[in-house]
Protein backbone atom coordinates (compact mmCIF):
# COMPACT_ATOMS: atom_id res chain seq x y z
CA UNK A 1 0.00 0.00 0.00
CA UNK A 2 1.24 3.28 -0.71
CA UNK A 3 1.83 6.24 1.13
CA UNK A 4 -1.22 8.11 -0.80
CA UNK A 5 -3.54 5.27 0.11
CA UNK A 6 -2.56 4.80 3.63
CA UNK A 7 -3.45 8.28 4.31
CA UNK A 8 -6.57 8.37 3.21
CA UNK A 9 -7.34 5.22 4.19
CA UNK A 10 -6.63 6.60 7.51
CA UNK A 11 -8.58 9.71 7.30
CA UNK A 12 -11.40 8.17 6.14
CA UNK A 13 -11.18 5.29 9.13
CA UNK A 14 -9.80 7.43 12.01
CA UNK A 15 -11.64 10.89 13.47
CA UNK A 16 -10.19 14.12 13.25
CA UNK A 17 -7.49 15.27 15.51
CA UNK A 18 -6.90 18.93 16.76
CA UNK A 19 -5.27 19.83 13.31
CA UNK A 20 -8.24 18.98 11.40
CA UNK A 21 -11.22 20.50 13.83
CA UNK A 22 -8.92 23.78 13.91
CA UNK A 23 -9.07 24.46 10.08
CA UNK A 24 -12.94 23.65 10.15
CA UNK A 25 -13.25 26.30 12.67
CA UNK A 26 -11.25 28.81 10.78
CA UNK A 27 -13.27 27.69 7.42
CA UNK A 28 -16.61 28.51 9.69
CA UNK A 29 -15.34 31.81 11.10
CA UNK A 30 -13.95 32.58 7.60
CA UNK A 31 -17.14 31.81 6.00
CA UNK A 32 -20.01 32.86 8.51
CA UNK A 33 -18.05 35.65 10.41
CA UNK A 34 -17.66 35.76 14.67
CA UNK A 35 -21.05 37.08 14.81
CA UNK A 36 -23.32 34.51 12.87
CA UNK A 37 -21.19 31.56 14.84
CA UNK A 38 -23.35 31.71 17.68
CA UNK A 39 -26.78 31.65 16.21
CA UNK A 40 -25.35 29.10 13.86
CA UNK A 41 -24.41 26.71 16.88
CA UNK A 42 -27.72 27.65 18.87
CA UNK A 43 -29.79 26.38 15.78
CA UNK A 44 -27.78 23.21 15.32
CA UNK A 45 -27.95 22.63 18.88
CA UNK A 46 -31.98 23.29 18.98
CA UNK A 47 -32.16 20.92 16.13
CA UNK A 48 -30.03 18.21 18.12
CA UNK A 49 -32.54 18.85 20.76
CA UNK A 50 -35.60 18.31 18.80
CA UNK A 51 -33.83 15.45 17.03
CA UNK A 52 -33.30 13.51 19.91
CA UNK A 53 -37.07 13.99 21.59
CA UNK A 54 -38.36 12.73 18.22
CA UNK A 55 -35.75 9.77 18.15
CA UNK A 56 -37.30 9.12 22.00
CA UNK A 57 -40.95 9.01 21.23
CA UNK A 58 -40.27 6.94 18.28
CA UNK A 59 -38.64 4.21 20.68
CA UNK A 60 -41.23 4.50 23.56
CA UNK A 61 -43.83 4.27 20.85
CA UNK A 62 -41.99 0.49 19.34
CA UNK A 63 -41.46 -0.34 23.21
CA UNK A 64 -45.18 0.03 24.38
CA UNK A 65 -46.27 -1.63 20.49
CA UNK A 66 -44.19 -4.08 21.75
CA UNK A 67 -45.64 -4.58 24.97
CA UNK A 68 -49.41 -3.01 25.07
CA UNK A 69 -50.01 -3.71 29.03
CA UNK A 70 -46.38 -1.34 30.11
CA UNK A 71 -47.47 1.64 31.50
CA UNK A 72 -47.36 4.91 29.16
CA UNK A 73 -43.85 6.77 29.71
CA UNK A 74 -43.85 9.98 31.64
CA UNK A 75 -43.49 12.89 29.52
CA UNK A 76 -40.08 14.65 28.77
CA UNK A 77 -39.91 18.07 31.04
CA UNK A 78 -40.13 20.83 29.67
CA UNK A 79 -37.28 23.24 28.90
CA UNK A 80 -36.62 25.91 31.46
CA UNK A 81 -36.67 29.19 29.71
CA UNK A 82 -33.86 31.48 30.39
CA UNK A 83 -34.38 33.98 33.75
CA UNK A 84 -36.87 31.54 35.24
CA UNK A 85 -35.93 30.64 38.52
CA UNK A 86 -34.61 26.74 38.75
CA UNK A 87 -35.87 24.96 41.26
CA UNK A 88 -33.83 22.86 43.76
CA UNK A 89 -34.29 18.77 44.21
CA UNK A 90 -33.82 19.01 47.85
CA UNK A 91 -35.85 21.80 49.88
CA UNK A 92 -34.39 24.07 52.60
CA UNK A 93 -33.55 22.80 55.53
CA UNK A 94 -35.95 24.05 57.85
CA UNK A 95 -33.44 24.31 60.94
CA UNK A 96 -30.62 27.23 60.53
CA UNK A 97 -28.68 26.66 63.10
CA UNK A 98 -25.40 26.24 62.20
CA UNK A 99 -23.80 22.60 62.64
CA UNK A 100 -22.29 21.71 65.91
CA UNK A 101 -20.64 18.49 66.24
CA UNK A 102 -20.71 16.42 69.12
CA UNK A 103 -18.13 17.23 71.33
CA UNK A 104 -16.16 13.87 72.07
CA UNK A 105 -14.04 13.04 75.34
CA UNK A 106 -10.53 14.53 75.69
CA UNK A 107 -8.30 12.21 76.75
CA UNK A 108 -5.59 13.44 79.24
CA UNK A 109 -2.22 14.51 78.44
CA UNK A 110 0.76 11.83 78.90
CA UNK A 111 2.35 12.57 82.31
CA UNK A 112 6.09 13.42 81.85
CA UNK A 113 8.36 10.52 84.00
CA UNK A 114 9.50 11.17 87.21
CA UNK A 115 12.65 11.27 88.13
CA UNK A 116 12.77 7.89 89.82
CA UNK A 117 12.14 6.34 86.57
CA UNK A 118 14.92 7.53 84.92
Amino acid sequence: MSAAEFGAAAFLGGSPGGGELLLVFVVFLLLFGAKKLPEIARTIGRALEEFRRSARQVRDEVINAADPDAPAPLPPLPANPKGAPTQSAAPPPDDTTPYEPAASPKAAPPEPPSSEDL
